[in-house]
């Protein structure tokens, strides 16, 4: 799994929560924040600045996308086959482009393209009953 802006206040509890649940994680973030993801428990951690993680050759079977920039086009090469995009936040071009293309994308590959809309609110992290 990646996390896109795994540094991040969001990020910092994907991590955990990705570990917890037994998944190999990349984090990516600024340099800065580096260190900070490793003592999270990302197992690899890429700084956006110096590497592009959408050109290397690694693939991912889940991008959770919290600061997206790149185009939709751009992730889906990072998917393995099967392999799932979600799209928490970021630019507003990258929004509309899995919006209106994600889906035509992702047929193209048995992969999927989608954005993940989360509520607000301490209240809405309790499981329903």
């Amino acid at each position: 799994m990646l996390i896109n802006g795994g540094g991040g206040g969001s990020g910092m509890y994907a991590v955990q929560l990705a570990k917890l649940d037994g998944a190999e994680v990349t984090g990516v973030d600024n340099a800065e924040k580096l260190e900070f993801m490793r003592s999270l428990g990302a197992d690899h951690v890429i700084d956006y600045a110096r590497e592009d993680f959408t050109r290397n050759a690694r693939g991912y079977d889940l991008i959770l996308d919290l600061a997206a920039s790149r185009s939709a086009a751009a992730y889906r090469r990072s998917l393995m086959p099967g392999g799932r995009y979600l799209y928490v936040g970021g630019s507003v071009a990258t929004l509309l482009q899995v919006l209106m293309i994600g889906p035509v994308l992702g047929r193209a590959g048995r992969k999927s393209i989608r954005l993940l809309a989360v509520r607000l609110g301490v209240q809405h992290l309790d499981p329903p009953r």
